[in-house]
């Protein structure tokens, strides 16, 4: 999996998993509550978990900033888990948003290039192996 560090509502430090297969942005109740934001407890979901199990989401929180590299600013709607193994989990909602291209080397890293939705800005974004 490659990870990068956007800021989220002014917070540096989230650490992002890029997942582009699944359809719902996901981010860790301790992490939402110190970039914060308003929550949503009626709009959770019931997810399914990697390991199969179920687990019903603590409610969305809508409209948080993921900024990278000052150039590319996005607004995404998440869902907040009790609990994960992850600070969020970047999926789909926000490749669509961010046009992200994704270039895959043999050596294990990985070319991200993003797009502002609004200004049409592209930056690439340095990931890292988690």
């Amino acid at each position: 999996l490659r990870a990068v560090r956007p800021t989220v509502n002014g917070y540096t430090g989230i650490e992002c998993m890029l997942d582009s297969g699944a359809q719902m942005i996901v981010m860790r109740k301790e992490v939402w509550e110190k970039v914060g934001g308003s929550l949503l407890p009626d709009e959770g979901v019931i997810m399914e978990t990697a390991n199969k199990a179920t687990v019903k989401t603590v409610g969305k929180a809508n409209g948080l900033v993921f900024n990278f590299d000052g150039e590319v600013e996005v607004r995404l709607n998440v869902q907040v888990v009790e609990a994960a193994p992850f600070d969020v989990l970047l999926r789909r909602p926000f490749f669509a948003a961010t046009s992200c291209v994704t270039k895959d080397h043999e050596d294990g890293k990985t070319e991200v290039v993003l797009t502002d939705p609004l200004t049409k800005k592209k930056v690439q974004v340095q990931t890292y192996k988690r």
